[in-house]
Parts: C-alpha cells; sequence; structure tokens
C-alpha cells in the first residue's frame, strides 16, 4: 500500500471518529444534565422547572423545620398541617408581623378516644426570633377525653394571647408525651397598637399605654410581668380598671392580678399598689368581663410605670385602662412628707385618697392674713359592707420649722345617710385661728380606707 493510500485510509478513519464524538455529545446535552451539584439526572421539558436546591452550602441549609435556622415560614391567619415524627423530634416554624398586635395560637389534635392511657401533649414555644434563646411563651396542648372523636373532629385549643411588636418570629414544636398524629396550626393575629408587647418585664422594656385607652394584656406564667409606661402632661387623678373575667366556679381559688405605679424619674418610687381579684358573681356566661377599679391617685407631670403581675396565677386575658382626669386640685404622689406637700386652695376642694395603711397626704397651706378656718372632709358613708368605722385621721402643723401640732381631728365614716346615691357624708373639724403664715395638713389613716375624700379649707 502506497504511502498516499495510508494517508487517506487515516483521514477517513480519523474523520469518523470526529463525527461519532459530535454525535454523542449531542446526545448527551439533549438528554442529560448536571445539577449545581455536579449530579446527573433526567432533563424535563418544562424549561421553567425549579433546579435542585444546593444542599452543598451550610450557609443555604434546606427548610425542613427541624431547627430554628431552617424554619419553614408561614404566614399568620393560615392553617398549617404537621406531625412529630418521634418522640425527640421537632418542628420549627417562623412568621413575621408587620404591625404590632396581639396573637393567640391555635392548635387542632384528635381526641383521646380511650385508647391512650395517658395525655398526648404537644409542647409550644415561641422565641423572639430565630435562633434566639429569649421565650416568649411556653404553652402546652393535651389531648382530652371528651369530644365529638366518632366522626374524626379535631380538638381545637389556643394559647394564652401575646402582644408582639413588629417583627420575624420563632415557633417550635416538641412532644411531652409523644403521639405521632397530624396537628394543625394556626397564628391567629389581629392588629392592634393598643396592646402589651412582649418582651416586657422590665421598665426598660414597657409597653406604651395611653391615657383612657384599654390595652389588652395576659400574663403567660407565674413569673411573667407586664410593664407599660404612661406620661402624665397636665396634673390630674388616675384611676385604672382592669377587665378580668369572673370565676365562674372553675377555680377553687381567687386568682388575682398584682398591680404597682412607679415613678419613672429614675428614681422608682412605688406610689400604688392594689390587688384585683376574680369574683364568683357576675354574667359570665355571656363572656362579660368583671370591671374593677383601683383606688383613685394624684399625679404630677411626669413619667410613670404601671406593672401588672399574678398573684395566684391566670394567664386570661385582662384589659388595663388609666382612667385619668385634669384637674389642679388633688394630692400629687408622691406627697407623704412635708417636702412633698401638696399645694391646697383655700375654698377649694381637693381630691385625694390613702393607698395603704401606711400611706400619708401632706398639704401645705399659705395664709396671707389671719383668719379663722375649719377642715371639712367629705369621705363615703358606711353602706353596711364594712363592720367597722374607717377612719381619716386630719392633723394641722406649723410650717415655720418647730412642726408645731396646731389641731387633731378625726373623720369616721357614718351608718346613716343617703349613700345610695353615692352621696358623700360632710363632716368639719372646729373652727381654728391661723396666723399670717404657712401650715402644713396631714391626712392619715386610722382603720384604713383606700376610697376617696374631699379636702376643702372652709373660711369661717
Amino acid at each position: 500500500m502506497t504511502i498516499t493510500k495510508r494517508i487517506i485510509i487515516l483521514i477517513v478513519v480519523f474523520s469518523l471518529f470526529l463525527l461519532a464524538s459530535c454525535n454523542y455529545s449531542i446526545f448527551d446535552f439533549a438528554n442529560h444534565y448536571n445539577d449545581p451539584n455536579g449530579n446527573s439526572g433526567n432533563a424535563t421539558s418544562n424549561t421553567n422547572s425549579t433546579p435542585a436546591q444546593n444542599t452543598s452550602n451550610p450557609s443555604t441549609p434546606s427548610r425542613d423545620g427541624n431547627s430554628a435556622s431552617s424554619a419553614i415560614d408561614i404566614a399568620v391567619n393560615t392553617p398549617v398541617t404537621g406531625a412529630l415524627t418521634s418522640s425527640k423530634d421537632k418542628d420549627y416554624y417562623s412568621f413575621k408581623l408587620d404591625k404590632k398586635g396581639i396573637v393567640i395560637f391555635e392548635m387542632q389534635i384528635p381526641f383521646n378516644d380511650g385508647e391512650y392511657s395517658f395525655s398526648r401533649d404537644w409542647e409550644l414555644t415561641l422565641f423572639e426570633e430565630s435562633g434566639s434563646t429569649v421565650e416568649l411563651m411556653n404553652h402546652t396542648f393535651s389531648d382530652r377525653h371528651s369530644g365529638d372523636f366518632s366522626s374524626g373532629n379535631m380538638d381545637r385549643q389556643e394559647s394564652p394571647l401575646i402582644g408582639l411588636n413588629p417583627g420575624t418570629y420563632c415557633v417550635r414544636i416538641v412532644p411531652g408525651d409523644y403521639s405521632s398524629a397530624s396537628y394543625i396550626l394556626t397564628v391567629k393575629y389581629t392588629e392592634t397598637g393598643s396592646c402589651e408587647a412582649e418582651p416586657n418585664e422590665k421598665a426598660n422594656q414597657a409597653s406604651p399605654l395611653l391615657l383612657n385607652v384599654p390595652y389588652t394584656g395576659a400574663l403567660q406564667s407565674r413569673s411573667d410581668c407586664d410593664f407599660y409606661a404612661f406620661s402624665v402632661e397636665a396634673k390630674g387623678t388616675v384611676v385604672f380598671e382592669i377587665q378580668i373575667p369572673f370565676n365562674n366556679g372553675e377555680y377553687s381559688f381567687s386568682r388575682d392580678w398584682e398591680l404597682e405605679v412607679f415613678t419613672g424619674d429614675g428614681t422608682n418610687v412605688t406610689l400604688m399598689r392594689h390587688e384585683f381579684n376574680d369574683r364568683s358573681a357576675g354574667d359570665f356566661s355571656s363572656g362579660d368581663m368583671d370591671r374593677q377599679e383601683s383606688p383613685l391617685i394624684g399625679l404630677d407631670v411626669g413619667k410613670y410605670y404601671v406593672s401588672i403581675h399574678p398573684g395566684d396565677h391566670s394567664s386570661a386575658k385582662y384589659i388595663l385602662t388609666a382612667k385619668y382626669t385634669a384637674t389642679d386640685y388633688c394630692e400629687a404622689e408622691p406627697n407623704d412628707k412635708a417636702n412633698q406637700a401638696s399645694p391646697l386652695a383655700i375654698n377649694t376642694p381637693h381630691i385625694g385618697a390613702l393607698q395603704s395603711t401606711n400611706d400619708k397626704d401632706f398639704y401645705v397651706l399659705t395664709m396671707d392674713k389671719t383668719g379663722n378656718v375649719a377642715f371639712e372632709l367629705q369621705i363615703p358613708f358606711n353602706n353596711g359592707k364594712y363592720s367597722f368605722s374607717r377612719d381619716w385621721e386630719l392633723t394641722v402643723f406649723a410650717g415655720d420649722g418647730t412642726n408645731k401640732e396646731l389641731m387633731n381631728h378625726t373623720f369616721s365614716d357614718r351608718s346613716s345617710g343617703d349613700f345610695s346615691s353615692g352621696n358623700l357624708d360632710r363632716q368639719e373639724t372646729k373652727t381654728i385661728t391661723l396666723e399670717k403664715g404657712v401650715y402644713y395638713i396631714r391626712i392619715k389613716a386610722g382603720d384604713h380606707s383606700s376610697a376617696s375624700y374631699i379636702l376643702t379649707v372652709l373660711p369661717r
């Protein structure tokens, strides 16, 4: 074979080899693809198909809901179905609030139809955000032995409500006594600016409280405390109203909500303590709330804190209102000492109240000239609610530095009078002559009453 023929044969063979290689590459491109991890798979005719997730990169984990970092995003007010696959399984969810509001977690779980001798539990914990260790709520849902379980209905249970600021939050579901049964979780959200916002266990976390506006809250546990901050722009009186559920016989003990008022100027002086108890009387069948009020307190212009914490704990919601009335003619706490005395004008009624058995209200009276005066105190009649007399003791001191006691008089409530209409009993001291100068008047409790009184200096 000549050299020319050999060259021609080699060219033909090489050409056939190139053609075969090209055809394979075309076949390979048309019938296979490479994912981002280099794995091959069958192609799909849908050019809009979603590529496989990159699971090789630890910074972008798959969102399987098995950890806080892979929590499944869910929308509020939209049910989501889940199930715990083992006694060590955890389900994590993440939701976002664009505006402040109230959240209640509803869990639908199967009734215990007698198949189980123990309760099956789903424990829900709410965190401030994914990865945070700050727990805002912990609540256990337990299956119950009563209900229409024969039809396959689910038992709807709700957590206590919780107020939350805008932000992203994380929910964890873990088993107590394990059940693999499916559950349905709903984050029930209501937008409102008039609620507490957790976390608010400290004064520096206090939720804002506008005067004369009802605010909704709930104590999540025995150790929970809700702080609020409010401002008084003009001197006046405040009465704190709390609406709490009636005790309809479900509880053998009283549930208590304890309220405290503090100064907000950095001194943190306690100005009031008052306890609200649920009661066994009232129209609780209609879902009505029991309205109760604290004693009145007079406050000067400034910032103040209110805390609500449990006595005997209840996670039931409460509604708190700071009922404010502007007036210059009232005591202003703190005024337990002469150097804190509230000003007292002649012939002008001033309203006050003793917050506790140890409370004292000091007033300062300036006489421009010598004159005769008497002190009138308007106090509530004893309508039979009390078996003892409630006493208000009034003492007049010289304000010239000697602190000389010039008068002492005790006002006692009486069992007679038109108290059905809410009228007050007017009582007077004897007349006293006061020379030009400054005087201090102290009101303190004998047998204590937190009822409001009205003090007037009457010219005689």
